[in-house]
Order: structure tokens, then C-alpha cells, then sequence
């Protein structure tokens, strides 16, 4: 009867699989006798007999795992630890390389985006209506100037904002 070229690989596998276990035991109990080495290899057989037990086990465990409040945990364990947030002096910022925007006088990080922001826009146009307007308390023109905008932004009307 001839052997597949399959079942050979599958055979050696499984004989070097069990020689690596035999010698793991060995190293790990060097110095055990004979009836030890025997309780070890009983306590194998046991295992492998209670098979069913250790499958319901297993069962067990892969439901726990497919919980959804378990999958909950597991992925807030995986989350990244943000750092707590420290409020920078304006001096610190600037030593960190912070810049102070042209337009808004606020200190950004990168200046280039920053002016491309919705916040660097109102605060623009709030300074330069406090100017034209000779008042400081522009509060309520740019309110009227939001309800505006929100308008046209509602009615397609894109010349408005």
C-alpha cells in the first residue's frame, strides 16, 4: 500500500510535533523519576480524554468573546491613551514654534490652514467691522450677519457667504 506524498508530510509533522513534546517535558522535569514521568504522560491522556469538556469549554469562552460588551471592552483596551490636555501659556507656545496669524491675531500651529478656517474668517471680519464701524461692540451686527449667512447657506444662495 502505497503512502501519499499528503500523508507522509502529515506523518512527519505529527512525530516532530510529539518528539518537541517529549522534550519540552524533559526540560522542564529534568530530575523527576520514573512514576512522575508517568503521572505527567496520564495527566496528557486524561486531558485528551475529557476532550468534549475542554470543546464545551472552548465553546463557552468564543461566546463570551462574541459578546457585544465584551468586543465593547476588548476594543477600548486596544485604544490609543491620549495625553492630558495642558493649557499653553501664550509664551510657551511661541517657543514651540507656535505663529501669530496675520489676519486674526490668533496663535496657530500652521498658519496656512489656519486661514482656510471658518474661525479665522468671522474673527477677520469681525475685526475689520469693528474698524469700518468705529464701535467695538459688534455683537449684534455679526449675529445678523450669522443669521444671514445661515439663510443663504439654507436657500442655495452661495453670493451671500
Amino acid at each position: 500500500m502505497a503512502i501519499s506524498k499528503f500523508e507522509q508530510e502529515k506523518s512527519l509533522a505529527f512525530t516532530s510535533a510529539l518528539n518537541e513534546l517529549l522534550e519540552f517535558v524533559e526540560e522542564v522535569l529534568p530530575h523527576i523519576n520514573e512514576g512522575q514521568y508517568l503521572q505527567a504522560c496520564n495527566n496528557l491522556k486524561a486531558l485528551n480524554d475529557n476532550r468534549s469538556v475542554i470543546q464545551h469549554v472552548e465553546r463557552l469562552m468564543e461566546t463570551v468573546r462574541q459578546n457585544e460588551v465584551t468586543r465593547a471592552h476588548e476594543r477600548r483596551t486596544l485604544m490609543r491613551i491620549r495625553p492630558e490636555f495642558v493649557e499653553l501659556s501664550d509664551a510657551e507656545k511661541l517657543k514651540r514654534g507656535w505663529r501669530c496669524c496675520p489676519s486674526c491675531d490668533r496663535l496657530v500651529r500652521s498658519v496656512t490652514q489656519h486661514r482656510k478656517s471658518d474661525v479665522c474668517r468671522r474673527t477677520k471680519e469681525s475685526k475689520m467691522l469693528s474698524v469700518t464701524a468705529a464701535d467695538s461692540n459688534v455683537d449684534n451686527m455679526m449675529v445678523l450677519i450669522h443669521k444671514i449667512r445661515a439663510w443663504a447657506v439654507k436657500t442655495h444662495r452661495y453670493k451671500f457667504y
